[in-house]
């Protein structure tokens, strides 16, 4: 009697604690003492849609705390994403197992174990990331996961069970964490890997045979460890063990060098690739022992002074350009830059002396402006899709579109309308730009814009010209004439231009006004008016915007009705 009395009072504390619910599609029991949900499977065949769990559910007007996945909550469900909440810590058996349509799950830091037969049968998961709380994986957990190809063991893990990634066939490389100490039998039955980081130093226990693909399997150990793996007797029989350097790992792919970053799977061209040459294309994946790393970075100094490049081609995978990348390839003449690519830095294609023509893509977001410095450039354009930069009208520069100022510029530039600024060392040593006309519009020349133009002789400054930064010109040898059609002397510094080997050209009646503005008569040998001789231009507008001078070089405050007046420079008449 008393034990049919004990029965009956656990069947009624069950009853009061726990308690089945839908809310918002989703099944829950709810435990009323402890105020806590475990999710659960009240469907025939599981859940059809993509699934977001809430951490709080609120059932008769109490909230309950979600914190636990239940035994097969998922199992069988068509959900190609479920989104778990940072409350959950506690997974149940087969809680997601036949999922085959599941691509997508999180695993909430705060969870210990991922137990048995959990993903089993997810056919369609591709990876997953494991936080550093999960400390076991349970027996048959991955069972044919057939596509898992990426699976980030947390640094926190110890155990894995029995047959856990049976038959996960597309599974080509793991990192097993420093925390690992134990591999039960089987765990890789029916699954080979090829490339096998162990970072733990001590090399963890496992049973014999536990590896199919012995004789194929590369396994990377920390420095110093290699032999203490040799002699290990669970691990002797692979005929591969090697030790790798865990902060510059460099291989050599096709002649080219990469660095690995085994923890995202991703790798870098490496510097100092002095060797290879002809054609070059860069992969978007290097493999490495059948296991892919995405090339995301050409880094600094990568093909630096290699003589033997003659073109490169630059994969959509990679988002920069380092510093120097290729910095002196002398036979360089052709380079391929792909969408993706998002920053080129200092030099990145500098002193490329046979390099004339490049194309920027779209998704070009941040150029260092030396990025092509003493690559003598006759061609650039901008992708017309690129948001931050452009080339209109077939320019042959690059224009800050947000500014509408020259940010580079090539020998063969024509500075397009609407341009108001040429930037700070815009022009910085361009060969074989030997003349610059400065469009109407333009306001301001940047400091060291013109620099080292050795070529440069000829150099026309706009009415709309005010103001010309230091060393502007300095350093153009050969610069003979400098035009200036603004009868208000633009104002210079002492070093805007070289020395005193310049003519300056001015509006006519406007000489005076520049001899007495300050700098400029130093540095000008001869400073002669534009005396117009005879009618250069006829106008029939009577709203033209552009400043007027009558033949004494006094501008005028409104536009003439008829006669003959000076406008940029020449004399036109009005009618």
């Amino acid at each position: 009697m008393k034990k049919i009395l004990f029965v009956f009072q656990v069947l009624m504390l069950s009853a009061v604690t726990c308690a089945q619910v839908q809310i918002d599609g989703i099944y829950y029991n709810l435990n009323v003492e402890e105020k806590t949900a475990e999710v659960t499977n009240g469907t025939l065949w599981g859940y059809e849609d993509d699934l977001v769990i809430p951490e709080i559910v609120t059932s008769d007007g109490v909230d309950y705390r979600v914190t636990r996945v239940g035994h097969a909550a998922f199992s069988g469900s068509k959900s190609t994403s479920i989104t778990l909440p940072a409350s959950i810590t506690s997974i149940g058996e087969y809680a997601f197992a036949g999922c085959s349509f599941l691509t997508s799950v999180n695993i909430p830091d705060g969870v210990t174990a991922i137990e048995e037969y959990t993903f089993a049968d997810c056919s369609a998961l591709q990876s997953l990331t494991l936080p550093n709380s999960v400390k076991s994986l349970g027996e048959w957990v991955f069972d044919t996961c057939t596509s898992l190809t990426s699976l980030d063991l947390g640094e926190g893990l110890e155990t894995i069970g029995y047959r856990a990634f049976m038959r996960c066939r597309a599974l080509k490389f793991l990192i097993l964490p420093s925390s690992l100490t134990s591999i039960a039998e089987k765990a890789f039955e029916m699954c080979t890997p090829t490339l096998m980081i162990s970072k733990n130093p001590t090399p963890p226990t496992l049973p014999w045979m536990v590896f199919d693909n012995r004789e194929t399997l590369l396994l990377k150990v920390p420095p110093g460890c290699a032999e203490a793996y040799r002699k290990a007797r669970e691990w002797s029989n692979l005929t591969h063990v090697e030790e790798y350097d865990p902060y510059h790992e460099i291989i050599n792919l096709e002649g080219i060098d990469y660095e690995l970053f085994y923890s995202n799977r991703t790798a870098q061209v490496a510097s100092k690739n002095k060797t290879i040459g002809g054609d070059v294309v860069i992969p978007d994946t290097a493999i490495y022992s059948r296991v892919g790393f995405r090339v995301t970075e050409v880094s600094s100094w990568a093909f630096s002074t290699n003589k033997n490049i003659t073109s490169v081609t630059i994969p959509s995978s990679v988002t920069s350009l380092g510093q120097n990348a290729f910095y002196r390839c002398t036979s360089l003449t052709s380079v391929t830059l792909s969408n993706g690519l998002k920053s080129l830095d200092y030099y990145a294609i500098g002193f490329c002396e046979n390099l004339t023509s490049i194309n920027i893509p779209a998704t070009v977001t941040d150029i260092n402006q030396w990025a092509f410095h003493a690559t003598p450039l006759s061609s650039i354009s901008v992708d017309e899709e690129n948001s931050v930069y452009d080339s209109r009208d077939n320019c042959n520069a690059v224009i800050r579109t947000a500014t509408n100022s020259v940010y580079i510029g090539t020998k063969n530039t024509v500075i397009p309308k609407g341009v108001t600024e040429i930037e700070l060392c815009a022009f910085y040593y361009t060969p074989g730009l030997t003349s610059i006309t400065i469009p109407e519009g333009v306001k301001k020349i940047g400091g060291s814009a013109f620099i080292n133009c050795s070529d440069l002789t000829d150099v026309s400054l706009p009415y709309t010209m005010t103001s010309i930064e230091d060393c502007a010109f300095q350093f153009c040898e050969k610069l003979k004439t400098v035009t200036s059609l603004n009868p208000i002397p633009p104002t210079i510094q002492e070093y805007t231009f070289m020395n005193r080997n310049h003519i300056l050209r001015v509006p006519y009646g406007c000489k005076e006004a520049y001899e007495n503005a300050e700098y400029w008569k130093d540095c000008f040998y001869l400073i002669e008016e534009m005396e117009p001789s005879g009618v250069q231009e006829i106008y029939s507008d009577k709203d033209l915007n552009t400043p007027i001078f009558d033949l004494s070089g006094r501008r005028l405050s409104k536009l003439p009705t008829q006669g003959v007046y000076i406008r940029d420079g020449k004399k036109v008449v009005v009618k």
